[in-house]
């Protein structure tokens, strides 16, 4: 792929879809994501894909560096490519389960945080009030910059697209159901949306938890469905004066 080499295969696969864990002919670490135009689904039947199309369009440095993208054949089977800088750190969930605490550097924290939101912003604006689609802590990684200074990146783009209302334009299956806004049941996304994933990263990072409690079944998390049914119970209840209305 034009000098990048896959190494290994990384779980975020789906049929259509693969990433990997790539180094580039400089001995650059990178992700590589491999399309099989093949057995694309319904939705992408035109070639289009947000994520690769606008991969090189993105300026926001939370985003990790283009390196490159192609289109190549191997048998019968139609291939785009696309690498990207492989960021080196730890997952925003990792460092919550290893009880760092965001609290005490409160301005460094929410500055960051900015940060994120100014890179779903940019991907807000390319995709027409579209959004990420499948923010949460684990697309989050916290790294450092050049000069060793604390830097979160933003990833996992295999979900981006323009508004959707009735039919989801990507893989819902990879999303985390803790994450997801209510509306998005009925396959409703757009940048609403994506603030609400935000809202419950914030949440995470001034108080070491989601804001209801994680509904789950052994180790498992419970459907989607049935994890909006259960936010809706548990949520708090908000008393309105009706004065102001």
């Amino acid at each position: 792929f034009e000098g990048f080499t896959p190494l290994e295969l990384l779980p975020n696969s789906t049929p259509f879809r693969e990433e990997y864990h790539a180094i580039s002919k400089d001995s650059m670490d990178a992700k590589l994501v491999l399309y099989n135009m093949n057995m694309m689904p319904e939705y992408c039947k035109e070639s289009y894909i947000p994520e690769y199309d606008l991969s090189d369009k993105f300026k926001c440095d939370v985003i990790p560096s283009f390196l490159g993208k192609g289109e190549c054949k191997h048998n019968d089977t139609n291939i785009k490519w696309l690498a990207r800088k492989k960021v080196q750190g730890k997952t925003l969930s990792q460092c919550i389960n290893e009880k760092m605490d965001f609290k005490r550097d409160i301005d460094k924290t929410l500055n960051m945080f900015i940060s994120i939101l100014n890179g779903v912003n940019e991907i807000s604006g390319l995709l027409k009030k579209g959004g990420h689609n499948n923010i949460n802590t684990d697309n989050i990684i916290v790294s450092e910059d050049s000069n060793g200074k604390e830097k979160w990146f933003i990833t996992g783009f295999g979900c981006i697209s323009e508004p959707c209302s009735g039919k989801a334009t990507f893989d819902e299956s990879v999303l985390n159901a803790e994450f997801r806004a209510p509306e998005t049941a009925l396959c409703r996304y757009n940048q609403a949306t994506d603030v609400f994933s935000l809202g419950i990263v914030l949440s995470y990072l001034l108080q070491n938890k989601s804001p209801w409690p994680i509904l789950r079944e052994g180790q498992e998390q419970v459907n989607f469905l049935a994890y909006v049914k259960h936010v809706m119970e548990t949520r708090p209840k908000i008393e309105v004066d009706e004065r102001f209305f």
